[in-house]
């Protein structure tokens, strides 16, 4: 289980801290220390440090790029995959409450009132009654679905997205986290029972959502739906499993057991489909795709005016959010938030790009001062003109593509931005 979290300044200064065990710390020195050991590893040119082991116990650590580092203590047994999620989902929403203050004096004690924020999205991996652990029995639901198993794999390697729904609140969330390891790029929604939410997901791709027994039903009268019963081990779904998936599933069934379920989550992963989303950080692909775009773009970001970014999935979304900000050499980027009140409140934000769901496209769209990126579309909302200077910038940067390669892109760029 989840034993302390901690969530501190890349200067080692602790925001936040919550107990949820019996380790007793100082959270200015666990905040130090972690701080200067992520410092210590950037300086030698190291990819920024991960994980921590210390005897029984591991320290999982989230760094955003945000200068916020977030802390998880658990036990050495525990899932780190199921602890990393939670932890970048409290990571990004506390991103949203500390903007709010990061511009004055700063001491934990403003952030007592974040509290039930963090027990809300930590609860079932912070619980005694139930073990991180649990997360990782794949054998249980393959053994339980049989060939039903094989249309669940067919579902997820579509793309399409996946309701899931169990006996409580807490099974659920762990379940959802349980499938997401079958498939290497996965957006979770590990709970929720806001109705308009649940609906609005059924266009999201490559996305598993869970939620209450209740929504079964009704969710169920769409044929259109994929949802995973796992009080009674049903699919709901018109999808049909192929000859690959089929075999898949009938040789994951007889061999669940004795390969364990991370050799099994390695061989399913393996057949996956390769996704695209690696292609968000190739400059040149985002590019080509939105060729009559960039200009406004460039012209957004050159301007100061905030641009918001939102993509198929979160990750995807992210990785186009930190792409994009390497245009300016000063720009406040905010990778991903669901937080509506500052996701509307942006358009007084200068120099500013944020990552934000699908869902809020339409309504940022209605207002004509946002600039809105869709790139599940490729496509700009805004009134925002391109100057001819960008439209020049544009024009040379898609005739030189290949010859100038994303930090050559970056570089010319940037050089344009501080004419």
């Amino acid at each position: 289980m989840l034993l302390n979290v901690y969530i501190f300044r890349e200067d080692g200064i602790c925001l936040f801290t919550r107990t949820y065990g019996s380790i007793e710390t100082d959270e200015a020195i666990v905040s130090g220390f972690l701080s200067a050991i992520s410092s210590f590893g950037e300086q030698i040119g190291t990819a920024s440090l991960k994980q921590l082991d210390f005897g029984n116990y591991r320290i999982i650590l989230i760094n955003t790029g945000e200068n916020l580092i977030t802390a998880g203590v658990i036990d050495k047994d525990d899932d780190v995959f199921v602890v990393e999620t939670a932890l970048k989902r409290l990571t990004y929403d506390f991103q949203g409450y500390y903007k709010n203050f990061k511009d004055g004096a700063v001491s934990n004690s403003l952030f007592e009132g974040y509290s039930e924020n963090a027990d809300e999205i930590l609860q079932f991996i912070s619980s005694p009654n139930k073990t991180i652990a649990q997360a990782k029995n794949l054998s249980r639901v393959i053994r339980q679905m049989k060939n039903k198993f094989a249309i669940l794999l067919e579902v997820i390697a579509s793309g399409k997205p996946l309701y899931v729904c169990a006996e409580s609140r807490e099974e659920t969330e762990i379940y959802v986290h349980t499938l997401a390891k079958l498939h290497p790029i996965i957006e979770l929604v590990p709970w929720t029972e806001d109705e308009k939410t649940i609906y609005s997901l059924k266009h999201r791709k490559n996305t598993i959502v869970g939620i209450p027994l209740t929504y079964v039903m009704k969710l169920a009268e769409d044929e259109e739906l994929s949802i995973l019963n796992l009080v009674q081990f049903r699919i709901h779904s018109k999808v049909q499993p192929t000859k690959k998936w089929k075999d898949v599933a009938k040789y994951a069934v007889k061999n669940a057991d004795e390969m364990g379920d991370e050799s099994t989550y390695s061989y399913i992963q393996s057949r996956m489909p390769k996704n695209i989303i690696d292609d968000s950080t190739n400059l040149k692909h985002a590019i080509k795709q939105m060729s009559k775009e960039f200009p406004i773009i460039l012209e957004v970001i050159a301007s100061g005016k905030p641009l918001v970014v939102s993509s198929e999935s979160r990750e995807e979304t992210e990785l186009y959010a930190n792409t994009l900000a390497k245009f300016r050499s000063q720009i406040d980027c905010i990778p991903w938030t669901e937080d509506e009140e500052l996701i509307f409140s942006l358009k007084e934000r200068s120099n500013t790009i944020v990552g934000v769901p699908l869902t809020y496209v339409m309504k940022l769209a209605e207002d004509e001062e946002h600039s809105i990126l869709n790139l599940a579309q490729f496509r700009i909302h805004g009134n925002v003109k391109a100057s001819k200077n960008w439209k020049e910038v544009a024009k040379y940067v898609s005739k030189k593509l290949e010859e100038l390669g994303d930090d050559g892109i970056y570089t010319y760029v940037q050089s344009r931005m501080e004419d």
